[in-house]
């Protein structure tokens, strides 16, 4: 419970020499918690892992689970993953909220500039759409929130994930089981003949879920994935990279978004001021993604409301990439990521810092905030 009146998205358990430490994952930072005793380290471990549908006898091979907790008036999902050290079995849970949803491009922290291009790519009635970034960075919300807006009578969406985070009404959802043979690759296969319009695929993870992917998406099919990658260049190669041949891509990949999450500045205690001229001048990055000297900003503070921590939630940052004909005539050419993310921001492409840079600029996060999290992106 403490975990979720925090809003926590991960809890850590791990024994040390002597002690166990507890710590929660809060807007996407670690803070370190008080821990249960010690010498209960043992139990508790033991009753996460029976609950979890875990071996207990087994502490030397990792294991994960899941299981679900009635807290209050309703029933959270946790997914459980163990590790052993030197010291014992290292826990982490993280908590799904699967309750159904009805998620918005507004809730997933786009504004009306970055809406226009998201539409559009959403108007497509085939093609491939991918969300690039690294683990934990909202992909999957985003995905959410398109199928959200995908979602009526006249379309039949379906999806293969893993696991379902969201549930969403009227979507045929399901989750892989590789001890029954049901991958990515073989849900997509087994979807084709289900009559879909759209279909969510969780993530693209190896090169033959690459290929069914993109042949879907030259077939008909308008195709939501993921991909794990840095930026939205870097996702199109990391796919050429897969084994997917780049004549394929460019004639199915339609836009590629990438995101961050940014820390949101606490609106209780955050404090107005400007850029000082020796932070502006000491470190090129403040220039390099958009800041000016002496530009309006807020900073972190610290109150009650926010744990002393200055932040209260997160936002996200994005960059899209929209696959027009000269980006597809260079990428056809087998251009690396560098040369087509060049041509892209030619093109009028915005990087996720210089959006991090507009939105701290609007007050809704801090420069320092930004640079912690894009660096020079």
């Amino acid at each position: 419970r403490r975990a979720l009146d925090l809003r926590a998205t991960d809890i850590h358990l791990e024994p040390m020499r002597g002690r166990l430490v507890m710590r929660f994952r809060i807007d996407g930072v670690l803070r370190i918690m008080p821990p249960p005793p010690h010498e209960m380290g043992d139990a508790i471990v033991s009753r996460i892992k029976v609950l979890a549908g875990l071996d207990i006898t087994e502490r030397r091979k990792p294991q994960d689970g899941a299981m679900r907790l009635p807290i209050g008036d309703r029933e959270v999902e946790l997914r459980v993953a163990t590790l052993s050290s030197i010291h014992g079995e290292t826990v982490v849970m993280r908590i799904l909220h699967r309750d159904s949803v009805l998620l918005d491009f507004a809730g997933v922290g786009l504004d009306d500039q970055e809406r226009q291009p998201l539409n559009r790519l959403l108007e497509h009635t085939h093609g491939m759409i991918a969300v690039a970034g690294p683990t934990g960075r909202g992909k999957t919300t985003t995905l959410s929130a398109s199928l959200s807006k995908l979602n009526d009578p006249s379309r039949k969406i379906v999806t293969i994930e893993d696991p379902v985070e969201y549930q969403i009404p009227g979507i045929v959802q399901s989750q892989i089981n590789s001890a029954i043979g049901i991958t990515f690759s073989s849900a997509i296969r087994t979807f084709v003949r289900q009559d879909p319009d759209v279909i969510l695929v969780g993530e693209i993870r190896d090169g033959e879920t690459a290929r069914a992917a993109v042949q879907a998406a030259l077939t008909g099919h308008l195709v939501l994935t993921t991909v794990h990658a840095n930026t939205a260049a870097a996702a199109f190669t990391r796919m050429r990279d897969l084994g997917v041949e780049t004549y394929l891509l460019v004639g199915a990949v339609r836009g590629i978004i990438s995101q961050r999450l940014l820390r949101r500045l606490c609106d209780h205690c955050k404090q107005e001021g400007i850029l000082p001229a020796e932070t502006f001048s000491s470190d090129s990055r403040y220039q390099a993604v958009g800041f000016s000297q002496g530009q309006k900003v807020f900073s972190a503070v610290g109150c009650g409301r926010c744990n002393g921590t200055g932040y209260r939630g997160r936002i996200a940052v994005f960059e899209i990439l929209v696959l027009e004909e000269a980006i597809i005539e260079l990428a056809s050419q087998g251009a690396d990521h560098s040369r087509i993310e060049a041509l892209a921001l030619e093109r009028g492409m915005s990087t996720m810092a210089h959006d991090g840079a507009r939105k701290a600029g609007q007050g809704l996060t801090s420069p320092a905030e930004v640079l912690r999290v894009t660096g020079f992106r």
